[in-house]
Order: C-alpha cells, then structure tokens, then sequence
C-alpha cells in the first residue's frame, strides 16, 4: 500500500497545542478531506484506536458518487498525542491530498503537514494479463472503480500518449466526460502529476490516481496528441497518405471496443492527452521557430521496465498510444518508435 508519513505542527496559535499532557483528554475535531475510499473510516478507527484514540464519536460522509469526499469525525484524545508522530503515521496513511484541519472551542486551525512517500510497492493482485500496445499503434481497455492499471514503459524510452474516459456517465456508447488535463491542473496545482495526485474530469470529478512511478517523474501535460494534419504541416505529406498519429490511435482503440468520443465520424474530438515519459522542458519563451524544438529526447534515469500505476478513482476507459513522432522528433530516442505494455490489476 502507498504510505505518506509525516510530521505535524501548529499554524499560529492553536489552544489545543499548548497542552502536552497525556493525562488529559479533550474533545478535538478533525476534518480531513480528499480520502480516496469510504471504507477508509473504518480502517482509521481501527489504526487510531490501536495508537491511543479513546472513542470513535462520530462520523459523517459528506459524498456523492461523482465528487471528492470530505469526512468529518470526532475523537477523544490528547492533544500531546495528536501531535506524536505515531498517531499521524496513522493518521497519513488514508489521507489522500495532507489537508488537517483542527478544531476547538469551535474554532478551525490549520495544521501544517509535511509528508513524504514511502518506498513501499502496491501489493496487488493481476485481472488481466500483461498486454501490448504495439509500436505506432494504440490500446484501450476498461477499468472499474478501485481497480488499478500499470502501464509500461518496456524499452525505457517510448512516450504513450494517455486518456481516461468515464463509462458510467456515457450516453450509450458516446463517451461524454474525459480525463481533463487543465482541470487537473487546477486542482492539483501543477503542471506534472505526482504520486498521490489525483486527475480529475471536465466536470472536476476525481477519475485517476497516480500510485506509483518508478522512473525520473518525467511527464507532460500541455502538448496535443500529434495528428495527421499535424505532419501534413511539418513533412509536407498529402492528406491521404499514410502515417499514423496518436489522434487516430485514440479513435481507432475506442472502436474497438465500441466506445466513441463523438458521434460523427467525421469528426474527432481529441482532448488533450497525459503525455508518459514525454520530456518538454519549460522555457519563459519559446526559443524554437518550430515546435519540435520544444520536445526533448528522453529524460536522463529512464529505463527498461519503467512503469506508472493509475488507481481508478471510477468506472473508465483508459486508451494508450506509443507514439509514432519519430520522423519529427527524438523523443523516443534514437532507437525510434517501440512497443509498450500495460495490466489491470486489483489489491489484495
């Protein structure tokens, strides 16, 4: 299971914070918000009252189907022990985003958190077998709720281009609500998803989870799916010539499984990808005239058998693309454009 650990301080004056004794209790609220799963509660109480939390007083799930959760509850305990490190060990290990709030006397105070990520691997179980996505082609693949995809990286240098789709608010099999990454940025605050952040859809409903990343953390989030306009543009190729691109890849791997993004066929809607091992350096100002000058061979600490895992935040269709920029770009390397492969997979 991925862990955060931490530690815990007051932010300005916090009553509660004052009194270190362990023989005292006092009643203390704690608001946390963004946990990834209900039965989280349970497994708080369990912890808590394993590190001192004398009674579970109550608990009230502020949810619906489609947005983050916010759980409030009540407990007894001693301030000085809110403050061990044991407890918040605990404490961290269900939070989702390490947002605590402390309440007493009726008033909030924010508690800063500081966390980091373990060195823990997911112990998780295989739905599927390992599947390939084949050089400049695409895959999809559906996944339920709770269950967790791993995508991939077998040759340590490919870029996939990636997507998620929600099922459960399709409109028959027109998929209407879609991994947004601008809406993401939003709500996590930056550019490059980490592990621990969650992405959210057009409607900023939570859809995946970034659980792990065992290469450099080298993604992009702002360059569109290449295109076959988009090489008609740089190689000069005539509209019915042929070349692949992420764009049709997408389109072509949701047919499949009969799933569209629109209902014309004549027209394809591309929302902007989840960019894997992409490597797009930042600049203040563009210093190419082209705009491949913007993408960057592979970033250094890549390797072999790199992978990421995403946890399904709901039911959804995640699509891949390794990505057939070759003839414009090294971003997959000097070796040019190869396979990848990806698995779901379920905890134990």
């Amino acid at each position: 299971m991925l862990r955060a650990f931490g530690s815990i301080k007051s932010s300005g004056h916090c009553p509660a914070a004052q009194k270190q004794s362990t023989s005292a209790s006092q009643p203390l609220g704690l608001g946390l918000r963004r946990w990834h799963h209900a039965s989280s509660i349970k497994d708080l109480c369990q912890a808590a009252s394993l590190v001192g939390c004398c009674t579970f007083v109550h608990a009230h799930c502020l949810s619906n189907a489609w947005s983050a959760e916010i759980i409030r509850f009540s407990v007894h305990v001693t301030a000085g022990l809110l403050l061990q490190r044991r407890i918040l060990r605990c404490l961290c290990r269900f939070i989702g985003y390490h947002e605590i709030t402390l309440s007493t006397h009726g008033q909030q105070r924010p508690l800063a958190l500081r966390a980091a990520v373990a060195e823990e691997p997911l112990q998780l179980a295989p739905v599927t077998d390992v599947q390939t996505c084949e050089a400049y082609k695409g895959a999809a693949v559906e996944v339920q709720k709770g269950q967790y995809l791993k995508v991939i990286n077998t040759y340590g240098t490919q870029v996939v281009d990636f997507w998620a789709m929600s099922t459960r608010t399709a409109k028959g099999r027109l998929l209407r609500e879609i991994m947004s990454m601008h809406h993401s940025h939003d709500e996590i605050g930056k550019l490059i998803p980490q592990v621990g952040d969650t992405m959210v859809t057009s409607q900023m409903r939570p859809i995946l989870t970034l659980m792990e990343d065992t290469g450099p953390g080298v993604h992009d989030t702002l360059v569109a799916a290449c295109s076959h306009e988009l090489y008609e543009k740089i190689l000069g190729i005539g509209p019915e010539d042929p070349h692949d691109s992420c764009t049709n890849n997408l389109h072509t791997a949701l047919a499949k499984l009969d799933w569209h993004l629109t209902d014309d066929p004549k027209y394809h809607l591309t929302p902007g990808p989840f960019n894997l091992w992409m490597n797009v350096p930042f600049h203040s100002n563009k210093e190419s005239g082209k705009l491949p000058g913007w993408w960057a061979p592979p970033a250094d600490g890549q390797k072999p058998g790199d992978f990421v895992v995403f946890r399904a935040e709901m039911d959804c269709v995640c699509v891949m693309s390794c990505c057939p920029s070759e003839d414009i770009s090294q971003i997959n390397g000097p070796e040019g454009t190869k396979s990848a492969q990806y698995q779901v997979l379920q905890a134990f």
